[in-house]
């Protein structure tokens, strides 16, 4: 049996390189810019298209502001098969979008927002996805290239995506995953480091998984960095065909 090691694992982002921010009233919008800001110029973003995340994540938070409830972005730099990228992801407890397809077009639920729309946001961002349910709520997601950055050969966002969120009152997750696709099939890992805050996120951490593969089987193997880890730490392994 021998053990196939590499890059191609997108892995939840470590606490600097995520945020959690309240969106719920007019001046959180200018508080998500200047998060986002921070984080897009720390992976090189500048001039116009630092502008264009910009304008896509205040469009985003204004929206919150103006039609939903309890609305709230996730900001965060995802590394995926070593490629680090920034994306966000808006959530919101509101009425909901019945028909999400006309949502995308210019000029819908602009009112009170910079008046970009929906589509707008899409067309900004190298990637773009939305799901709503009436009378529930809506979530937005956009992923941002660094310039210079090449697109995936493929240019197929992975079929799988996590989130990761520190319990109310902590800004360090004790959770975290890791995944990749080989060949048609997900490798997937959980780990969730027992209680919360800092100690939980460094029993948490995920330090290169690796598979290993035989004529009969497929497993996937977790070398905790410590043998402390072994007693802090609740691993869960997957195989998605």
């Amino acid at each position: 049996m021998a053990a196939l090691t590499g890059d191609g694992w997108t892995t939840s982002p470590p606490a600097g390189d995520s945020l959690r921010l309240r969106v719920e009233e007019q001046s959180a919008a200018a508080g998500v810019r200047r998060r986002v800001t921070a984080l897009a110029e720390r992976l090189g973003f500048a001039g116009e298209r630092l502008e264009q995340v910009r304008l896509a994540a205040t469009e985003a938070a204004t929206n919150l502001v103006e039609h939903a409830r309890q609305g709230e972005m996730l900001v965060r730099i995802v590394r995926d098969d070593g490629r680090a990228v920034l994306e966000f992801v808006a959530l919101d407890r509101g009425p909901g979008i019945a028909d999400v397809p006309v949502s995308r077009l210019d000029g819908f639920s602009t009112r009170g927002t910079l008046g970009l729309g929906l589509g707008s946001i899409e067309r900004l961002a190298d990637g773009c996805g939305m799901y709503s349910l009436p009378q529930t709520g809506t979530v937005l997601y956009a992923r941002f290239r660094p310039p210079g950055a090449a697109a995936h050969p493929d240019a197929a966002e992975p079929p799988f995506a996590g989130l990761t969120v520190p319990i109310e009152g902590e800004e360090e997750c004790g959770d975290a995953y890791t995944a990749r696709l080989v060949d048609g099939t997900v490798y997937a890992l959980l780990c969730d480091g027992l209680g919360h805050g800092p100690l939980a996120a460094r029993w948490a951490s995920v330090r290169g998984p690796s598979y290993a593969q035989s004529n009969s089987a497929t497993c996937l193997l977790y070398t905790p960095p410590s043998p402390q880890h072994q007693h802090r730490t609740r691993i869960l392994t997957s195989v998605l065909n």
